[in-house]
Parts: structure tokens; sequence; C-alpha cells
């Protein structure tokens, strides 16, 4: 692996979580040209904040290091040692929407990254992430309705779902051209066309068919 001085990342996506993030970095990762971190997810800039806690502490400056602030640039390498050369570099975390300073870690150390995001109607990725907890995780009770689980845990079914608040930083730090909104729904619709789209916006070769194009990874 290169030295610091050399490592770059050429795009990271943001979130959001159950808006076809995994689906997503599957077809990224089965491009030739594209090196995707292993595993998918790092949680590397992101602070250490569960889903559950309070949002006031997302917000705060001073609560909850990161992998970043404790290993510093070089442990973010360590994802990316299957690299060849002439790939570019990236991976996908749905940590980073909801932490504004994860963003302004990302933009110190890869100011021309570009930024990649999914969102989806936020009613639908709210109950999906409820059925995701109830019947994945086993975090909800069977007896727990949609209804009591907003009220109980707005973190991941509320708060996550309030994009605005989670893309703004971004917003602010990066040029609107190094940015790629993407709307799960369109997935569905042509998801040759949804692929190759984010293929394009990355400079790779955009003909290509990932294996993975016409399933269903991850389903909740």
């Amino acid at each position: 692996m290169k030295k610091k001085k050399n490592f770059k990342v050429d795009f990271i996506g943001i979130g959001a979580g159950k808006c076809g993030t995994t689906w997503i970095s599957k077809c990224l990762a089965e491009h030739p040209q594209v090196c995707f971190s292993i595993p998918k997810e790092t949680f590397f800039f992101n602070r250490d904040v569960g889903v559950f806690n309070d949002p006031n502490l997302i917000s705060s400056s001073d609560q909850c290091y990161s992998k970043y602030d404790r290993e510093g640039i070089k442990g973010y390498t360590k994802y990316f040692q299957h690299y060849k050369r002439g790939q570019i570099r990236g991976e996908w975390c749905v940590g980073y929407l909801g932490d504004s300073l994860a963003s302004q870690k990302i933009k110190m150390e890869f100011p021309n990254v570009k930024i990649l995001v999914c969102l989806r109607n936020p009613i639908d990725r709210a109950y999906s992430h409820f059925h995701f907890f109830k019947y994945t995780c086993n975090f909800e009770s069977q007896s727990c309705s949609f209804e009591q689980a907003l009220k109980m845990h707005p973190i991941p079914y509320v708060y996550k779902s309030c994009y605005y608040q989670g893309l703004k930083p971004y917003f602010d730090l990066f040029p609107r051209e190094n940015i790629l909104v993407l709307i799960y729904e369109d997935i569905k619709k042509n998801p040759l066309k949804f692929i190759q789209n984010i293929y394009r916006f990355l400079g790779v070769d955009d003909s290509f068919v990932p294996p993975s194009l016409n399933k269903r990874i991850n389903p909740t």
C-alpha cells in the first residue's frame, strides 16, 4: 500500500440507509476499474455514536471519537489493500450522512473526492428500517408497531430520514459538481441506466454491465 502522501480515495457514498446502497456498492465493486473497500462500510470518519442516541450528541463536536481520530488516515488504507494499478478507490458508509464532522474530515483528507448519496421516500425508508430492525436484527419486539417504534427510537426512523440536515454539510464543503444525488425508486425503473449514470459520474467505463444488476442484494 502506498504511503499517505500518495493515497487517496476517489469517491465516497454517504447514505442513506435502506436506500439500495448495498446493491449499488455490489455493482461498483464488480466493476474492474473500481477498488471498493472491504468491508463495504468502514465507519472510519463518523463518530462512535449509536443510532439510538440523542440527536444532540450526533451534532456535538466534543463527543465520541472516530476511527479516524484514533488511527489517522494511515488506518484507512487497510480497507483498500486489494487495489490494482489504474483503479479508482471508494467506499459507501451510511453513517457519514448523519455526522457533520465526518464531512469535515473527508474534506480535509480528500478535498476533490466525489460524493454519492441515494435517497428514498422518507416514510418508505423509515418503514423499511423498522422491518430490518424488527425481523433481521431482532431489536424491536415482535409486538412493537411502527408507530410505537417512531416514538421510542426517533433516531433511526425519523432523524435518519431528514435528508436536508444530513446533506447540508456536504453541499457547504464540496462543489455541486462533485456530488451525485440518486433516487432509490429509479433503480426499479431502469437499473442499468441507474448504475451506468454512476459509472459515468466516476469516470469509469459506463458500458460495463455488473453481474448483480438484476439481483436483490440484502433485501429487508
